[in-house]
């Protein structure tokens, strides 16, 4: 849903240069190069169970010459080739790491490259649905944030154009997106 939904609302760039940060086990990747085929995907991760499943589900998608598979965190990750778009799911990454995660994604992404930051979001109309997707966000090792929240850390880190997308779906999913000036 992730990869169609950004290609629908037009911010993944045809020919993009994808980073999917926190790639797990590979399929929003693979769904990248589905929805923009002649899109590329480096898929980075820490954990290496994860990384051996997503080598499997990327070789079954026949998409080995499209995905690139790293075992790192986004803190070490180098790579001098720069990215159009980046991916940084919020409700996996801990708190104490967001700030710099997306320090180093705007030092990744090439003039003009876009941060997406999925922020997860249940219907605040709803006591118990916002409170249990808070629950599966801490257990899922992530932050809850804000799109509010997100817009400032995104201009910490020295994004500009920031805004987040209209939300025409409805999964408890949003999206902040930052632009490298």
């Amino acid at each position: 849903m992730v990869a169609t939904l950004l290609s629908d609302l037009g911010v993944t760039p045809p020919g993009a240069r994808i980073l999917d940060v926190g790639t797990g086990v590979a399929g929003l990747a693979v769904a990248f190069c589905r929805t923009v085929p002649d899109a590329t995907v480096v898929g980075i991760d820490p954990w290496p169970p994860a990384l051996e499943l997503a080598r499997r589900n990327v070789a079954s998608a026949e998409l080995e010459s499209r995905v690139t598979l790293v075992e790192t965190t986004i803190q070490d990750f180098e790579d001098p080739d720069g990215f159009d778009l980046a991916w940084l799911p919020s409700f996996f990454v801990p708190e104490p790491f967001l700030d710099d995660a997306m320090r180093r994604i705007h030092e990744l992404l090439r003039p003009g490259g876009r941060i997406v930051v999925g922020v997860r979001s249940a219907d605040e109309t709803d006591p118990l649905e916002a409170v249990t997707d808070d629950l599966m966000t801490v257990r899922s090792g992530g932050f809850v944030l804000d799109p509010g929240r997100a817009i400032a850390r995104l201009e910490q880190a020295g994004f500009g154009d920031i805004h987040e997308l209209e939300r025409t779906w409805n999964p408890p999913l949003r999206f902040v997106v930052g632009r490298r000036g």
